[in-house]
């Protein structure tokens, strides 16, 4: 399936009938899932009996993820339509006053739902997944942070400039969506959900390619943007795997940089380098060995940005964008496992 042949709504599901059934299709170029996606399935699985112990794992799975949906609901609300926003007023439909407002007010509607997401109660039967959905809904904030600078930029900042803080707020809103969902795939296994013979799901890779997304990073942060290339993945049924203490070893081998630089293209190119290796990479042997290289893997893109958002302060001078810089950084140094896979990246603390 090629770039843009998806659904461009976020995370909104396009059902094709097919005879009495349909292939819903999640996502679209630069996203694909997030907190609109776990509603857009409804009627896409259906549920086998049950014994008492899963029962009690459903029951205590969907109250969780009621009140998941409650916290991020100011945030669905306007996602969407923030992107349409960022679309007419860099087009030149929608004035610059007007996306300003909506941006603001996206703005706040985010940090609404970071907060209550924030004081979620802890689901003893996926702990990890709250600081997920808490690291996405900065990553959302982030997002309208940079739609936010890049309205407010002198009006004689120039056009490369704009364009790069947009690609950067459309690899946030991407990142975001994904990181909901590695939230989400610690819980989804607990509904015991059987997915129905009729439709067909057909979800985005777990961790994006850029270049195939057509957002790389181009002048002034790099030389050249590179054209988009083959074609948006959608998810593997499988994918291989190997002993974890392999797995390890390549992690520690991708060159991810072990010390800190002022070359911050240098460090970007660098962790997006290692993650696109890994990408190759047969997955650590164990239940949660697939979402363990995807959340690593989507991290080393998060520090990538948090430098790419550095480039873009230096140039602009805007201390809103520095902000983002900081923030995408700390959110990847919350998100790095440790343990066998070592200190986080640059010598970070």
């Amino acid at each position: 399936m090629r770039r843009g042949t998806l659904t461009a709504i976020i995370a909104i599901a396009a059902v094709l009938a097919i005879g009495g059934g349909g292939i819903w299709l999640l996502g679209s170029s630069g996203n694909g899932g997030g907190p609109t996606a776990a509603t857009s399935t409804v009627g896409s699985s259906t549920t086998a009996p049950l014994t008492p112990a899963e029962a009690a794992e459903r029951a205590d799975a969907l109250a969780w993820e009621a009140k998941v949906a409650d916290a991020f609901k100011p945030l669905v609300d306007d996602v969407a339509t923030l992107a349409t926003g960022a679309r007419e007023y860099l087009a030149g439909t929608r004035p610059a006053d007007t996306f300003r407002a909506e941006v603001d007010k996206d703005l706040a509607d985010f940090r609404v739902s970071r907060d209550r997401a924030a004081a979620l109660p802890a689901f003893t039967r996926a702990p990890a997944a709250r600081d997920l959905y808490v690291s996405s809904a900065g990553l959302y904030i982030d997002t309208a942070r940079a739609y936010a600078a890049l309205v407010r930029l002198p009006t004689g900042a120039a056009q490369p400039v704009r364009v790069q803080l947009d690609a950067l707020a459309r690899r946030m809103r991407t990142l975001a969506d994904r990181v909901y969902d590695r939230g989400r795939a610690m819980v989804t296994p607990l509904l015991h959900d059987v997915a129905s013979p009729d439709i067909e799901i057909r979800l985005p890779e777990e961790v994006p390619d850029w270049v195939a997304e057509g957002v790389a990073p181009g002048p002034p942060l790099e030389p050249q943007a590179p054209p988009p290339a083959g074609e948006v993945q959608l998810r593997q049924d499988a994918r291989p795997t190997e002993d974890r203490p392999r797995w390890a070893a390549a992690v520690q081998a991708a060159g991810i940089p072990a010390v800190a630089s002022s070359d911050r293209a240098a460090l970007a190119r660098a962790e997006v380098a290692a993650a696109e290796r890994l990408r190759k990479e047969p997955d650590p042997v164990g239940p949660d060995g697939r979402e363990a290289s995807a959340r690593l893997r989507l991290d080393l893109l998060v520090y990538a940005d948090g430098h790419r958002a550095e480039q873009l302060a230096a140039i602009t001078g805007t201390p809103e964008v520095a902000g983002i810089a900081s923030d995408l950084l700390s959110i990847a140094d919350g998100l790095w496992p440790g343990g066998d896979l070592g200190p986080r990246p640059e010598g970070r603390t």
